[in-house]
């Protein structure tokens, strides 16, 4: 007789099942590492590499979004190099302190991270899950690592499972980070680079940096409000640098004329402003190499940053979204400083009198979004 509180011997029916599923993860798993292979033979762009892979891993894995996130100069910070899925468009500007935060700890710890009830971990107010626009619920996150040296991690946020992420699927991301990690590091490197490349920019326009200009450091000055004016209008990373640029090089084709003529504290001649009128197309010709790079956009944006955008601007007229963004932007940012900070046949207005003289303008020589983008940065 057969005692029914014993437990029944198994039918070997949840083996077989454990077992089932323990081989498709598997084949998962191979299929993923596949499939990153094929992408890094494919993509050369470290860039696109970054956002395949985690294209791949968000898909595979399912989750709602995904991040990777490298130290930035100082090291005390990590900042989003790339995203997919929710929130990619605007996660760009974001940057999570090392110290305190989830990403920081696996990191420094070389260890993953996989937390599923994101509300109770107290590192949760310093980590990227606070400065996303979407509610994060829970994160699996894990290092990326080259020669036992942490250089930055990629997060996964918001499962597909009500659960969370699984213990597995934290080796799953490693496994699919580690293929691709030369790709990444490039991409690190690359991004250091990049920002070299703008301090020289910063060191160049500082010592060719004249009155004429209007106030010393001027280029400087402007180019944190430019910056913030492209992340309001959500702009890609890229367009973001491009911006940046412009504005730092959007006098350089003033160095070819008389610099006494800038100077001049009476109105122009027509024919002296035909001349002033001169120094987009030369910015463009002096930065004309720079269209076979990545940063080719900076060429368009200096030659029309007079333009209007209803069209009677110059040096070709042109109107409304032909104006490059870019172009839009520096016009805006540009006009506001100069009015703010004054030139030798004007006295400078307060902050509120050169918005008040933006939004007057708006719709005809500036872009009304990006002078409401430039009045959310500057206001108090």
């Amino acid at each position: 007789m057969t005692d029914a509180s014993q437990p029944m011997a198994p039918d070997g029916e949840g083996v077989r099942e454990e077992t089932h599923t323990a081989q498709a993860e598997e084949i998962q798993r191979l299929r993923a590492l596949v499939g990153v292979s094929d992408l890094l033979r494919r993509e050369t762009d470290p860039l696109r590499m970054l956002e395949g892979l985690l294209k791949m891993a968000q898909d595979i894995i399912g989750a709602e979004a995904g991040f990777c996130l490298m130290f930035d100069a100082e090291a005390d910070h990590l900042g989003v190099a790339a995203a997919v899925g929710r929130g990619a468009d605007r996660a760009g500007r974001c940057r999570v302190p090392v110290a305190g935060s989830i990403e920081g700890a696996a990191a420094a710890e070389s260890e993953p991270a996989r937390v599923n009830d994101l509300a109770a971990d107290p590192r949760a107010a310093q980590s990227l899950a606070s400065r996303l626009e979407f509610p994060v619920r829970n994160l699996l996150c894990v290092p990326l690592c080259s020669g036992g040296e942490a250089y930055g991690v990629v997060e996964l946020v918001n499962s597909a499972r009500p659960a969370g992420f699984k213990p597995e699927e934290a080796g799953l991301l490693e496994a699919l980070t580690a293929q691709a990690t030369v790709a990444v590091r490039t991409s690190a490197s690359v991004e250091r680079l990049r920002r070299a490349f703008i301090v020289a920019v910063e060191c160049l326009t500082m010592a060719f940096d004249t009155p004429a200009a209007g106030v010393q450091n001027h280029p400087q000055r402007v180019a944190p409000i430019a910056r913030g004016v492209a992340e309001a209008l959500a702009l890609s990373r890229l367009d973001c640098e491009v911006v940046v640029l412009a504005v730092l090089l959007h006098d350089v084709g003033k160095i070819a004329l008389d610099q006494q003529l800038l100077q001049e504290p009476r109105q122009l001649t027509e024919r002296e402003r035909v001349v002033v009128r001169s120094h987009p197309l030369i910015a463009a010709q002096f930065l004309e190499p720079l269209t076979d790079s990545h940063l080719a956009a900076v060429v368009p944006a200096l030659k029309h940053h007079h333009e209007w955008v209803d069209g009677r601007g110059y040096p070709d007229g042109l109107e409304g979204d032909r104006v490059p963004i870019a172009s839009r932007i520096l016009a805006v940012v540009h006009g506001y400083c100069a009015m703010t900070e004054g030139r030798p046949y004007q006295p400078p207005k307060t902050a509120p009198e050169a918005i008040e003289e933006l939004r007057r303008w708006a719709g005809s020589q500036f872009d009304p979004q990006v002078v409401e983008a430039l009045v959310s940065v500057v206001s108090p």
